[in-house]
């Protein structure tokens, strides 16, 4: 057990050296005489005062680097504060970051008028209450996501936080990952304390490890006190955090109840079309139940059911959502009361975005005057970073719903179009060099009218760039109905290979490339117990279920709690079986490349030619 404690125990030093470096790049603020700018407001948290030397060191700071945000981060903030918020994130990466989370120390902000417009945000008082104060930091990154920063203010002066406020303002801060971030940090500080206790002394090495993190990240920052009473310290802010008051469920939750209770007045049989008794890809009447699930998502009313054609082996959804349906369950999914959590997935990482933007890279990049098409493009997150990526490609959106004029306002696209693609189509006809439907597909009531509607938005040999759910993944078998990719009821169709390159030829495509490995997305695991555990305990505060009891809410914690284990192995699970999923069939994504018109591309069926593959092996267009 030495060597375990010694590994833990340089764990924690390089942890903490990696912090210290996270420090020493935090910008901070000068004096400076200039005038404060016209263009800068300044928000603060209830109970900050800002003087006015700070003011102007403030927007001369932000003039300097061309900021839209900044935040200030309070010169005696706390030293576990101080610790705690640059483990959050790296300020040398924040700044250009585009898809990074808003940080924020929770006190005072520069923000342009610019930012504010974008992000339409209208506020006439500029001091607010704490929580309202983060959420405005969190929202106004995404309208400044390459021009927002923090940096140390000095001569401001940090507000005392009561215990009482540290449940509410850590769900602010942390969002969903809260429960699990107390847990891990209590099952750490036990282990610790219990390894010194019965292994002793060389148990105790990691403790005094964990202690000397903040002596080595924050020395010159008075710690010393601090450092030697961490893990009581900790405990009792953990403590605070889980007896404190709950959060206010909010006004929008309140406010959209009787919405949903007048929609579910009539009962759920408009929400459905008359089922089909033939199959949508090759017309064959021979059907069969695959499987009947509810909604796992987001809890809401329904029983959907997944037939599979015995002839061709597509799987669609059956009867299908009609558009009452649609509209009803796509509400607060991606906007509205769902946003927030679509956000924070969504951004999560940039690399999924530069694989795919890796596959047409060789077509686009060599020369300007190119234009994309994202096809349900939400909030543009992948637009977002494929213009870094592609600095001479103009990116337009298309989506049903507002996000799109949201990714606009963001910058992240050029132009939002705003409806269903085949409705629109005539109007971009012969406009872009690429298309792309990223988990797209699936979610079309007729995959057949978005591929001809990209073939007439596309220009001579313009290239078709499709990703969506495998159902053919050997984890679909294992998980069953706890598979995520079937998110019912969203998904309507579940294309195969086979089914795809079909449809592909069908509409006037040559598929160039397919790609499974390189698609799949690591989540199966973590999101299958994620499922489970919401079949036992649904998702409470919701304003299309009833209000919950007392009872049912302990009894959701309680069930929560306890699955956190569950959830920390899935998601080790997920890593270890990344390796696998370029040679053994168990990616739950694929990829496919197709050129517009040109029949004279050759290439074997995806049956054989479907591999993983190097991104540099992608064909030319020339």
């Amino acid at each position: 057990m030495i060597i375990v404690w010694i590994a833990l125990s340089l764990l924690f030093v390089f942890d903490a050296l990696k912090t210290r470096r996270r420090l020493r790049a935090l910008g901070r603020l000068e004096s400076s005489d200039e005038a404060i700018s016209k263009d800068h407001r300044f928000f603060l948290a209830g109970g900050v005062e800002i003087d006015d030397e700070t003011r102007r060191a403030a927007s001369a700071y932000c003039r300097k680097d061309a900021l839209g945000v900044l935040d200030l981060v309070p010169g005696n903030l706390p030293v576990l504060d101080l610790f705690g918020l640059v483990q959050l994130f790296d300020p040398r990466l924040y700044r250009r970051d585009r898809l990074s989370t808003g940080r924020t120390a929770g006190h005072a902000l520069v923000v342009t008028t610019e930012t504010l417009n974008r992000a339409q945000v209208d506020l006439l008082d500029e001091v607010l209450e704490p929580i309202a104060f983060i959420r405005l930091a969190k929202r106004l990154k995404r309208y400044a996501s390459d021009s927002s920063d923090l940096a140390i203010a000095p001569l401001l002066h940090a507000r005392r936080i009561r215990l009482s406020e540290r449940r509410a303002l850590l769900r602010e801060w942390l969002g969903t990952a809260t429960g699990v971030a107390v847990f891990v940090q209590a099952l750490v500080i036990a282990i610790l304390i219990s390894a010194a206790v019965v292994d002793a002394p060389w148990g105790a090495l990691p403790l005094v490890a964990f202690h000397a993190q903040v002596l080595i990240a924050c020395v010159g920052l008075r710690p010393l006190v601090v450092a030697l009473l961490r893990a009581p310290l900790e405990l009792v802010r953990l403590g605070a955090v889980v007896v404190g008051p709950r959060p206010s469920v909010g006004n929008a939750v309140e406010e959209a109840r009787p919405v949903y209770e007048k929609l579910l007045a009539d009962g759920l049989d408009r929400f459905f079309e008359a089922r089909q008794r033939a199959c949508p890809v090759c017309d064959g009447e021979d059907l069969a139940v695959h499987h009947r699930v509810s909604d796992l998502v987001q809890g809401k009313p329904g029983r959907f059911t997944l037939e599979e054609c015995n002839g061709c082996g597509h799987i669609f959804q059956n009867p299908r959502l009609s558009l009452a349906g649609l509209a009803f369950y796509y509400k607060d999914s991606y906007d509205g009361l769902g946003e927030e959590g679509v956000e924070t997935l969504f951004a999560y990482s940039a690399e999924p975005y530069l694989a795919r933007v890796r596959l047409l890279a060789l077509e686009l990049s060599d020369q300007g005057n190119k234009r994309w098409l994202d096809v349900g493009c939400g909030h543009g997150h992948f637009c977002a970073v494929a213009k870094d990526a592609l600095p001479l490609v103009a990116f337009d959106g298309l989506d049903l719903s507002e996000s799109v004029d949201d990714a606009r306002r963001r910058g992240w696209i050029d132009h939002a179009y705003r409806g269903l693609f085949p409705e629109l189509s005539n109007a971009m006809a012969n406009q872009y060099d690429a298309v792309s439907m990223h988990h797209y597909l699936e979610h079309t009531i007729d995959p057949r009218a978005e591929l001809r509607a990209a073939h007439q938005a596309l220009t001579k040999d313009g290239l078709l760039l499709i990703e969506l759910p495998d159902p053919e993944s050997a984890l679909r078998k294992l998980l069953g109905p706890f598979w995520l990719p079937w998110f019912q009821p969203q998904h309507l169709h579940f294309l195969s290979v086979k089914n795809l390159e079909r449809l592909l030829r069908e509409q006037g495509f040559e598929p160039l490339r397919w790609e499974r490995g390189p698609a799949h997305v690591r989540i199966d695991m973590l999101a299958g117990m994620t499922l489970l555990l919401s079949r036992f305990a649904p998702r409470v505060d919701v304003p299309w279920l009833p209000r919950a009891t007392a009872l049912a809410r302990v009894m959701n914690k309680v069930i929560w709690i306890s699955g956190i284990p569950a959830l920390l192995i899935a998601r080790v699970l997920d890593q270890l079986l990344v390796p696998l999923t370029r040679r053994q069939g168990i990616s739950n994504a694929y990829r496919v490349v197709a050129r517009k018109s040109a029949p004279q591309a050759s290439l074997r069926s995806p049956s054989q030619e479907i591999r993983p593959g190097r991104y540099d092996e992608v064909p030319s267009s020339r």
